[in-house]
C-alpha cells in the first residue's frame, strides 16, 4: 500500500515549477562498472502484478483459503502466509514458470523454502517425491500452459497471460493466489539504460523518464476513476498493445499491477536497491549466479541503481529544447511496461523533443542483451534477469559503494 500511494506523489511533482536546475549529473559514473557494454537500472516500472493458478480438481475451496483437496493440508496459513505447516499442500506438485531468471521462478524457490520443500526441475515421467516441491520453465505465456497441460499441476505467469489462463482455460486451472498476497509490494520490472549511452546523455534520460512519469501518473489517476474516459481509452489502448485480450482481461490485468517509477517523492531508489540486493542473495543461493567474482549484494546493488537521473527529472521540469533520438527495447505485449506505451501514444516523450525508435523482445534477457550489445539505449526488463545479465558478465566486480 505504501507504494502505491507513492506512485501517485512521485509523480505529482512533475506539475510543480521550479526555478533550478540540479548538477547531480555533473560528476563521474560509478567507477565500478567493467565495460562500456553494461546496463544500470534508473528507475521503477511496477511492483505485483503475477499470480499463480492450480488445477480445479486439486483444490478444496469450501473455507476461506484453499486446501489440498486430497489431504486436506492447506496452501497457506491466515494472510497468505508461508510455513513448514503448508509444505504437504505443495509436496509432489509440479509448477511451471517463465524461465530460470524470471521473478517468478524466484517466487517459487521461495515458497519451496518457506514450506520446507526441496525444488527441483520436472521431467516427464520420473518419480515425484512428496519432499519436493517440482518446476518446468519456459511456460510463458498462456498458450504454452495449454500445451502443457498434462504435465503441470499449476503455475506462476505475469500479466495479462494470468488473466487469460483464469478465464480461457477455466475449465482446468483456477486461481490460487497473486503474488501481491504473498510478496506485498514486490519489484518487477525495472527502466535500465546502457552505462556509456547514460554517460554521453544524461539530459537525454532525464527528459525519457520525466515523460515516462507523466504516464505513470496518467495510469494510476485513470486507475482511480474506472467510470472516468481516461479509464476507458486505457482499457482500449491496452487491448492494442497486448493481442488478443479481451476487454475483461485487460481490465484485470491492469487491476492486478501497481505502476510505480520511485520509492518516494525525491525520486529515492533506496528501497529498490535492497531489493536488488535480496534478490542478487536468492539468486546466488538458487545457483542461477556463476561468476565466482560477485561479492557483496549490498554493494552491487549500490553501483548497479542509479537514482541521479531520476531524481534530476522530479525534482523540476527539464529544459524542452532539442532533439534526440532515443533506441527504446520493451517486451512484446507485457501489461507491465504500458506506461511506456502511454508516453509514446500520448506524445509525452515528444513534448521534450525525445523521438523512439522501439525494439521488442520475447523476454527480459533478450532486452538484456539489446542492452549489453548497445543495440538499445533503453530497455525494460524484469530485475532477475538485468541482474544476472550484470553479475555473470562480471560487469560489476565487488563493488565499492557509490560516493
Amino acid at each position: 500500500m505504501k507504494n502505491r500511494i507513492l506512485a501517485y506523489v512521485v509523480i505529482a511533482l512533475l506539475g510543480i515549477a521550479a526555478s533550478v536546475t540540479l548538477s547531480l549529473l555533473n560528476h563521474e559514473p560509478p567507477r565500478a562498472i567493467q565495460g562500456e557494454a553494461a546496463f544500470n537500472i534508473i528507475g521503477r516500472v511496477n511492483n505485483e502484478g503475477s499470480g499463480l493458478f492450480i488445477k480445479n480438481r486439486l483444490v478444496d475451496n469450501a473455507g476461506t483459503l484453499p486446501v489440498r483437496a486430497d489431504n486436506g493440508a492447506p496452501f497457506f496459513g491466515e494472510g497468505y502466509t508461508l510455513s513448514v505447516k503448508n509444505g504437504k499442500a505443495w509436496g509432489g506438485l509440479v509448477f511451471g514458470d517463465p524461465g530460470a531468471s524470471s521473478i517468478q521462478h524466484t517466487q517459487m524457490a521461495t515458497i519451496a523454502a518457506k514450506v520446507g520443500l526441496k525444488f527441483a526441475q520436472y521431467q516427464d515421467g520420473m518419480t515425484k517425491s512428496g519432499d519436493t516441491l517440482y518446476y518446468v520453465t519456459n511456460l510463458s505465456n498462456a498458450g504454452t500452459i495449454a500445451t502443457s497441460q498434462a504435465l503441470i499441476d499449476g503455475g506462476i505467469i505475469w500479466e495479462p497471460q494470468y488473466q487469460k489462463v483464469l478465464q480461457e482455460q477455466a475449465g482446468t486451472f483456477r486461481q490460487l493466489a497473486r503474488t501481491n498476497d504473498l510478496f506485498a509490494d514486490h519489484t518487477c520490472c525495472v527502466v535500465a539504460a546502457n552505462h556509456n549511452w547514460l554517460a554521453a546523455h544524461g539530459q537525454d534520460a532525464v527528459k525519457f523518464l520525466a515523460g515516462f512519469a507523466q504516464a505513470v501518473r496518467f495510469i494510476n489517476e485513470a486507475k482511480a476513476h474506472p467510470d472516468g474516459e481516461d479509464y476507458a481509452w486505457l482499457l482500449a489502448f491496452a487491448q492494442t498493445t497486448t493481442h488478443g485480450l479481451s476487454a475483461e482481461e485487460v481490465r484485470a490485468a491492469i487491476d492486478n499491477i501497481h505502476y510505480v517509477l520511485a520509492d518516494d517523492a525525491d525520486g529515492s531508489l533506496d528501497q529498490l536497491k535492497k531489493d536488488i540486493a535480496l534478490l542478487a542473495a536468492e539468486l546466488k543461493g538458487l545457483g542461477l549466479i556463476t561468476s565466482k567474482k560477485f561479492g557483496n549484494a549490498d554493494d552491487f546493488a549500490a553501483a548497479f541503481v542509479d537514482e541521479r537521473y531520476l531524481k534530476e527529472a522530479l525534482a523540476a521540469p527539464p529544459a524542452h529544447e532539442g532533439r534526440s533520438t532515443l533506441r527504446i527495447a520493451v517486451i512484446n505485449g507485457d501489461i507491465h511496461q504500458l506506461a511506456f506505451r502511454v508516453a509514446k501514444e500520448k506524445g509525452f516523450f515528444e513534448q521534450y523533443g525525445l523521438t523512439i525508435e522501439l525494439a521488442t523482445g520475447a523476454n527480459g534477457g533478450e532486452i538484456a542483451t539489446m542492452l549489453l550489445s548497445k543495440d538499445s539505449d533503453l530497455g525494460f526488463l524484469g530485475a532477475p534477469p538485468a541482474t544476472l545479465n550484470i553479475i555473470n558478465g562480471e560487469h560489476i566486480v565487488d563493488a565499492p559503494q557509490v560516493r
